[in-house]
Order: C-alpha cells, then structure tokens, then sequence
C-alpha cells in the first residue's frame, strides 16, 4: 500500500510536517511505502479560471501540479496537511485543491456556453447535461484521506472564532468533492502556548499510521 502526505507549508520541519511523517513512519512500520511532499517545493500556479479544462484530461497550465497529481492516483491514502492561516487553510494547498478541477474532474464542454444561452436552455443543458457528466474520475475517487491541521491558538479560540470549523471544512470539502473516505483528524492546537501536546499528537499519528 502507498501513503502519500502532502504538506501545504513552507515551514519544513514544522508541527505539520512533524505530525505528517509520524503518520508515514507508523504506516512505514507496517511495511507500507510512504512518502512527504512539501508543496513549497514545486511550482503549482494558481488556477486560472480559463475552463481550458472543459472536455480535456487535464489542466492546460503546464507546471509540477501533473507530477503531484499522478503520485495522488497512485496512492491508497492520501495525508492532507496544513497550517491555520487568516482562520482557513494555507494558500498552498488552496492552490493544491484548485487545480484539481482540470484533472480529477471531468467538465463538460457544454459549460462555457451556458452564459450566451437563453435562460431557458441554460437551465435545461445544465440540468440535462452538465449536471449528469460532471464527475470524480474513477483514478482518484475513493481514496481514504487523513487531515492534519496545526495551529498557534488554543482549540478553545480557534472555536470561538470559527476558525477550526473553516478550516476544516476547507479540508473536508476536498475529501467530499473526490468521494474520498475519511480515515482520520488529528489536530494539534496551541503549537506556541501548548507545545508539550505535540508529543501526544505525533503518539496517536504514528498509532493511525500503524492501522492504516
């Protein structure tokens, strides 16, 4: 079985990827092949909103989003980590989600034409049409995902100002969107005020690596 985490900050070596690679080693201990990827490493422009994607494999941008993509399909459990940045996720994975539209789904072309359409017919193709054939491609559905999230504040705070709940949801929504199978949270709060919880957190990511 292979474990791929991906790591959405430049902080190498931070809580993230701490807390990712004791998820790989617990899975690398039960002979499982694993790898970490920090996506400040590659170049993974922004999508550009162009629908060069529509009835195409893939996204037309040229740049190391392919190559990460490709590792994804591959893999049976896919690690998703990332800091709590301005109370949602860091905008590397944002751009990491993104670019998915070109390449785990399958856009109808019929949709760029939606809008020079009477409104009649726009509803009907889209209802009709776009509706039924936008899908999850069968190469990366299914995947079981781990979320990993860290942040400076305390989980009473993150809470109270809703920034958990975002973050979260940003991350669930991509587990969602590609019909993933969620294997398990592991959150560790309060890294600058707490940072004797660390130790606990990476116990029960290695513990969830092992069962994988």
């Amino acid at each position: 079985m292979k474990i791929i985490a991906i790591v959405g900050t430049a902080q190498k070596g931070g809580a993230v990827s701490r807390i990712c690679q004791s998820v790989l080693d617990g899975a690398a201990k039960m002979g499982h092949q694993t790898e970490l990827v920090y996506l400040s490493d590659l170049c993974i422009q922004h999508c550009a909103g162009c629908w060069g994607c529509m009835g195409q494999s893939n996204c037309i941008i040229d740049d190391d989003f392919h190559d990460i993509y490709k590792k994804c399909v591959a893999s049976d459990v896919i690690v998703i980590g990332t800091p709590v940045y301005f109370g949602n996720i860091s905008g590397l994975m944002k751009d990491f989600f993104d670019r998915h539209n070109g390449n785990a789904n399958f856009t109808p072309p019929i949709m760029s034409q939606l809008k020079t359409m009477p409104r009649k017919d726009r509803l009907k193709a889209y209802f009709g049409q776009v509706v039924k054939e936008y899908k999850v491609k069968p190469e990366i559905s299914g995947k079981r995902m781990i979320r990993v999230v860290a942040a400076n504040k305390p989980s009473w705070i993150l809470r109270l100002t809703g920034e958990l709940r975002t973050t979260m949801d940003a991350l669930g929504r991509y587990i969602k969107d590609l019909h993933g199978k969620p294997a398990g949270t592991l959150l560790f709060a309060g890294t600058q005020m707490a940072p004797e919880k660390e130790a606990i957190i990476r116990k029960k990511a290695y513990a969830l690596g092992k069962r994988l």
